[in-house]
């Protein structure tokens, strides 16, 4: 078993402790979000602790806060007017930059700013690359935290983003109070190359993230991996809804949110190829729209190509519908430009669906590649559109894949797992000794 309640607190408690979980995501929609909403479930049923959670709300003009008895603890959400615009920007939605351009960078961050006989002669410039204006400004920031500061004395603050300028000021507030505080990455591992964030972990107690997958080598002997975990009972087929036990064959689920770097586009080339190859298939997009943009470009191509009646729009699902449409469709496709882990493909193989997913960030750490899914390499349409026919067309396999990929999740990405790796994270960082798990 592995719901919630059955999270187990094995070797050191975080009994009393007052944790602030800062973000730059919302409080549902993503996988992000609802990694921290599972962590802090799990957590809080073995643990009476305070988790402080900050994030984006939409429609607010000025922050808002509620408090949520959860477990032995509770949770104090502190909602924010969003900035979502410039977070999308800075988390690999825009365009990617060129080859030449990101080697010439590279080059000069790590033989020049962080030479070791040159480096000491860049540090102004380095703090002058080392905040961006991604959410809050510094005075906000300052005026937040104090607050939160005096009514909860804050013990240890979990930043789940770096490099704005309210994170900058965050920490130096923490610096000033003796408030250690750690970092944890949800993206691909190269977003720790960035300046900003290489600057602003410098003193913090750890630097976490979602895979070990490329991993920079400054930061290799400190990193930990607090890789995701999924409720394993309740994405289960037993648990799906009567509809839902219909199964549509030729229907691919590509579970993401509408940006630039989903894939989405990718994903109808393939549908295009596989038309013209006789095979018609139904894909489905499940997930909230943040860009108007992306959304009328699939609309425009889809009609186009005369794909309106094979394409769906099932925007932002809850966890109970997006598990129904696990169940419904045949395969599950993620063909995205980065990413962190893909909590998506975790959940698809727990409801015994296979995947498809590019090999990109920490993609090849959730999946058995040609056991329970397969990978292909980034931008290649062919590979993807011949992975999602060889599983359309062969029932069996689709079975045995779906198999291997439910036991492959129950013994490696459970809650227990997850709640496991951040108490040993927390109680390392307070410790000061912050190990690899």
């Amino acid at each position: 078993m592995d719901s919630i309640d059955n999270v187990q607190n094995p070797g050191g408690s975080l009994d009393g402790l007052t944790l602030l979980r800062f973000t730059y995501s919302f409080y549902r929609g993503g996988g992000i979000e609802q990694y921290l909403l599972d962590l802090n479930s799990a957590l809080l049923a073995a643990h009476n602790m305070t988790i402080i959670h900050i994030h984006y709300k939409k429609g607010l003009k000025y922050p808002k806060q509620r408090v949520a008895e959860i477990g032995k603890g509770r949770v104090v959400y502190v909602a924010l007017p969003p900035a979502i615009p410039k977070f999308q920007e800075w988390n690999g939605t825009a365009r990617k930059e060129s080859f030449f351009t990101s080697t010439i960078k590279r080059l000069f961050r790590e033989r020049v700013l962080y030479n070791p006989l040159f480096g000491r002669f860049f540090l102004t410039y380095r703090n002058a690359l080392s905040a961006k204006p991604l959410g809050m400004s510094a005075k906000e920031a300052d005026e937040l935290f104090n607050k939160l500061h005096r009514n909860f004395n804050i013990d240890l603050i979990m930043f789940h983003c770096l490099g704005g300028f309210d994170t900058a000021k965050i920490i130096e507030l923490a610096a000033q109070r003796g408030i250690p505080y750690a970092y944890m990455n949800h993206y691909a591992n190269d977003k720790l190359r960035h300046v900003c964030i290489r600057e602003q972990i410098r003193g913090a107690g750890g630097v976490a993230g979602v895979s070990s997958c490329a991993v920079p080598k400054y930061i290799k002997k400190r990193f930990v991996n607090l890789h995701d975990g999924i409720d394993i009972n309740f994405f289960h087929r037993n648990r799906t809804s009567n509809f839902s036990q219909v199964s549509f064959r030729n229907t691919v689920l590509l579970p993401a949110r509408i940006c630039a770097g989903k894939g989405h586009m990718d994903l109808l080339k393939a549908a295009l190829m596989l038309k013209k190859e006789g095979l018609e298939i139904n894909l489905v997009f499940a997930g909230r729209n943040d860009s108007e943009e992306i959304y009328s470009y699939i609309r425009n191509l889809t009609l186009k190509h005369g794909l309106t009646e094979q394409v769906f729009f099932a925007g932002h699902c809850s966890s109970e519908k997006l598990r129904d449409l696990y169940a419904m469709c045949a395969i599950t496709v993620l063909p995205s430009r980065s990413e962190g882990f893909a909590r998506v493909l975790l959940e698809s193989q727990a409801m015994s669906t296979p995947v498809v997913a590019y090999n990109v960030g920490g993609v090849s750490q959730t999946i058995i590649d040609g056991k329970s899914g397969y990978l292909c390499k980034f931008k290649d349409v062919k590979k993807l559109k011949s992975s999602i026919k060889k599983l359309l067309q062969n029932e069996v396999l689709r079975k045995e894949m779906g198999e291997a990929g439910r036991q492959f999740v129950a013994d490696n990405f459970t809650l227990r797992h997850l709640a496991d790796r951040h108490r040993q994270y927390y109680l390392d960082v307070l410790d000061g000794h912050p190990s690899l798990l």
